[in-house]
């Protein structure tokens, strides 16, 4: 009878020690930001590079939109944080001063503005060797560079 009284409350005792220690694991001061980005229509934006900054110790993460344009990022401690995304054929766009409360996660959707794309090409080449008179292709070779070409022992003749 002793024993079993003892069994029980060995039990409960344990019981009540595994439920603490799962409440504890529960508890996380970290949070999440997530949202959607969307054009100028309201169409969603696939692919987009959406960086999370926090204000003040620059600590940063980044994240790609899904094809439903969402993105999360998680597990990131409270602080102000700077959200900003950036797509092909779009102006970068950016929310700044978020407040991300321990345990609370934040929305913040973003628009984006259509931008334009640019793009430099710059060629340069040397006109000096090119005949543009006719397709013959031909060069002097001058006397200095015969008596210093280097031969291995060979002759040039």
């Amino acid at each position: 009878m002793k024993l079993q009284k003892a069994l029980r409350r060995a039990s409960s005792a344990f019981a009540a020690l595994c439920l603490l220690a799962l409440s504890a694991f529960a508890q996380s001061d970290n949070a999440s930001i997530s949202g959607v980005v969307k054009d100028p229509s309201g169409a969603v934006v696939a692919n987009a590079k959406v960086t999370v900054k926090n204000d003040d110790t620059a600590f940063e993460r980044q994240a790609t939109t899904n094809t439903d344009g969402f993105y999360i990022v998680t597990n990131i401690a409270p602080g102000y944080y700077t959200v900003s995304v950036e797509a092909a054929g779009f102006k970068k766009a950016a929310s700044s001063r978020n407040k991300l409360n321990a345990g609370v996660p934040i929305a913040v959707n973003l628009d984006l503005a259509v931008g334009q794309l640019t793009e430099t090409v710059t060629v340069e080449a040397s006109t000096a060797q090119v005949n543009t008179e006719s397709a013959t292709v031909g060069k002097t070779v001058e006397q200095a560079q015969i008596q210093n070409l280097t031969l291995n022992g060979r002759n040039p003749l």
